[in-house]
């Protein structure tokens, strides 16, 4: 269905702090695979007596927060260590999300060049901590690649994609390896 983020930085005293909180809203049929956050597929159960269909699920997935402290270097490049946060915000089903409040560290690296790109990766290492025993643990690291060009009148081109390692799975089902593009536009409230 999609996702929605918000950056949102803060400046002090020659560092920055970036915090970053992405939802994601997604409907599936049948069982639901290759979802960051998901350490395993899940299959959903659906409710033929309020017009779903056996195997659906929709809604919101698990919420995730992540900030970075950062130097100020200079306009062009920035660097990060901080901390990814896994928030199990799928109630009351977990048809969509791990069912595990999970958390680990995680860096970026942004570079700017002043002629309308931007190239960045971030990558963080999660593990569940507490959540639902009923599902599996989380240990998994996910790397963010991403290629922006900004368009007149805050507009842009995306290309990215996310790998997702998910370590518990058997080593031939371990990597995810998807790849998007899109068009956006910047708003600032």
């Amino acid at each position: 269905m999609g996702s929605f983020g918000a950056i949102m930085p803060a400046k002090f005293d020659g560092w920055n702090l970036i915090n970053q909180l992405t939802l994601n809203l997604m409907g599936t049929p049948g069982d639901i695979t290759g979802i960051k956050g998901i350490p395993q597929p899940y299959v959903a159960i659906g409710d033929d007596d309020h017009g779903g269909s056996a195997g659906y699920a929709a809604g919101l997935s698990d919420a995730f927060f992540t900030t970075y402290i950062s130097p100020s270097i200079n306009d062009e490049i920035s660097l990060g260590l901080g901390a990814a946060i896994v928030f199990p915000t799928d109630e009351p089903s977990r048809e969509l999300g791990s069912g595990k409040f999970s958390m680990g560290p995680a860096v970026m690296f942004v570079y700017q060049t002043p002629k309308s790109w931007t190239l960045s990766l971030q990558a963080q290492q999660i593990w569940s901590v507490i959540g639902s025993q009923g599902r599996d643990n989380v240990s998994q690291m996910i790397i963010n690649p991403t290629l922006n060009y900004n368009l007149p009148g805050g507009w842009y081109l995306l290309s990215d994609m996310e790998v997702i390692a998910n370590w518990n799975s058997p080593s031939n089902q371990r990597w995810t390896v998807p790849i998007g593009a899109g068009i956006g536009k910047l708003c600032f409230l």
